[in-house]
């Protein structure tokens, strides 16, 4: 692995990983198609004036940020036919309180063998501004990370006066609406002025295109574009969730971008030091406190932290400068009459006797 970080890694919707994997490549082959690929994404962006780490925000969830996602009601639009355009007009101007974010967006999908999950568990978590039947309409969602209070606070009311919004869910914590959502929404990147997205493969890579239907440059944004394969496996942010049966390719190629080789958390071991448990209670003190953690020792620390593993995935790939293979994770303690406590876990793995060794929280 180059000394660049890799933020995230997409196997989720970019289904070329799962092609490779199912005609046999080696792993050694795939890793190298993901470092020529992100080698050429990153300096095409500089060509293009983007900064790839300046987009770091927007690629993976950040512990002491906010997330959410808008519902709109399709039936309430002016032009039903094309109801998104009418709803991102609405949204794409709030943009502009958040400097860099991932915006996700599509319709909230209830038709199949779920249906009834994904319809009563919307009903529960929505905080309604103006009620709508979401059994009786078509519902587009807007999903948007990297919040500050703020700018989550003035999202959410800005549009409250308007009846085609719905309502909100606070997707910052796990839940069954985060996790369906994490299935059905496509996204770009939301930079500054500037909109990041992928566009055909037969379209040369010195062409910016809007491949939306949506006004961004009505509203002075300026697109950004690449051809797919290079770009949606690097510039596609992942709602988090668990690693489900049946999904675990996207666990198996980000242990390859990491090592090279496919693995999988379910065989590993969590280890801390006592060195740095010490190091930890002292300076980060307050992180531990809050997660109400501070009076683990070593074996619950390593225990708690190893049941969560792989309840989220992992991101910021890196070599440090002694070779370790290093990631982050983010886990949420659960917490008695209080939100669960989100915690940065930066480790490193030791592939060979299947160890994931904590080397930060906070």
């Amino acid at each position: 692995m180059s000394q660049q970080v890799i933020y995230t890694i997409d196997a989720r919707d970019y289904i070329l990983f799962d092609v490779f994997k199912k005609m046999g490549a080696t792993d050694a082959s795939i890793y190298d198609h993901i470092f020529s690929s992100f080698n050429e994404m990153v300096s095409l962006l500089k060509t293009k004036g983007i900064i790839y780490d300046d987009l770091k925000n927007a690629l993976v969830p950040t512990a002491d940020k906010r997330e959410i996602c808008l519902f709109f009601d399709a039936s309430k639009t002016k032009a039903q036919s094309v109801y998104g355009v009418e709803i991102m007009d609405l949204v794409i101007p709030l943009l502009k309180e958040i400097d860099t974010c991932s915006v996700l967006h599509g319709d909230y999908i209830f038709w199949n063998r779920d249906n009834e999950n994904r319809i009563s568990a919307l009903e529960k978590a929505i905080k309604y501004s103006n009620f709508s039947d979401i059994r009786q309409t078509r519902v587009l969602c807007v999903y948007i990370n990297n919040l500050s209070e703020s700018a989550f606070e003035s999202i959410k009311m800005r549009l409250s006066d308007y009846p085609v919004y719905i309502g909100f869910v606070d997707a910052t914590r796990a839940s069954n609406v985060k996790w369906y959502l994490s299935f059905m929404l496509p996204g770009l990147v939301k930079h500054k002025n500037f909109v990041i997205m992928s566009h055909e493969e037969d379209r040369d890579n010195g062409e910016n295109v809007n491949m939306t239907i949506y006004p961004f440059g009505r509203h002075g944004h300026i697109p950004i574009s690449l051809q797919e394969g290079i770009s949606a496996p690097f510039l596609s942010y992942k709602i988090e969730r668990p690693v489900f049966p049946g999904y675990e390719i996207d666990e198996e190629m980000a242990f390859v971008a990491l090592s090279g080789h496919k693995d999988s958390f379910l065989d590993y071991s969590v280890e801390i030091s006592l060195e740095k448990l010490g190091y930890l209670k002292d300076k980060k003190s307050v992180n531990l406190q809050n997660a109400g953690i501070d009076n683990f020792d070593k074996d619950q620390l390593c225990e708690l932290l190893k049941q969560n593993l792989r309840n989220n995935y992992i991101f910021n790939f890196k070599i440090a400068p002694d070779g370790a293979m290093c990631f982050g994770t983010i886990v949420e303690i659960p917490r008695e009459e209080k939100e669960s406590y989100r915690l940065t876990v930066a480790m490193k793995i030791d592939q060979s006797l299947k160890r994931a060794i904590v080397t930060s929280l906070y």
